[in-house]
């Protein structure tokens, strides 16, 4: 869905990727923030409805805004974040859109690795 080879920086040129299984969709987002979110959601549109999200750059700030939580209306959100890393991820600003957005939160430095298995009609996360 978004891959930028003259971004501004590293983080923006990111690749998203939707993967679907049946009628359960996934969206893998890279790093990428709130400016590329948006416009992911200008080209895509209703296409970016999906189940599963893993959370842009690690739970960031800049990620995660409201506008891209209410396209893609994730049932859970997977956060990938080392427990006490130096930035602070996940971001209080982007637990609280996520929470708002009533998707069920799941982070690697407080869950572990975790498995997400689907069927193509139903998902399951083994923590």
């Amino acid at each position: 869905m978004h891959i930028d080879a003259e971004a501004r920086d590293a983080n923006s040129a990111s690749i998203v990727l939707k993967m679907s299984c049946g009628t359960v969709d996934f969206l893998l987002t890279g790093d990428i923030d709130s400016k590329v979110e948006s416009s992911i959601v200008s080209s895509f549109g209703a296409a970016v409805d999906i189940e599963v999200l893993k959370v842009a750059y690690h739970g960031s700030r800049y990620s995660s805004s409201e506008q891209f939580l209410s396209a893609t209306s994730p049932e859970i959100a997977v956060i990938s974040a080392g427990a006490g890393n130096t930035y602070g991820h996940p971001h209080e600003e982007a637990l609280e859109r996520l929470e708002a957005s009533g998707a069920t939160i799941y982070r690697t430095d407080m869950n572990g690795t975790m498995v997400i298995t689907t069927d193509g009609v139903d998902w399951s996360v083994i923590t």
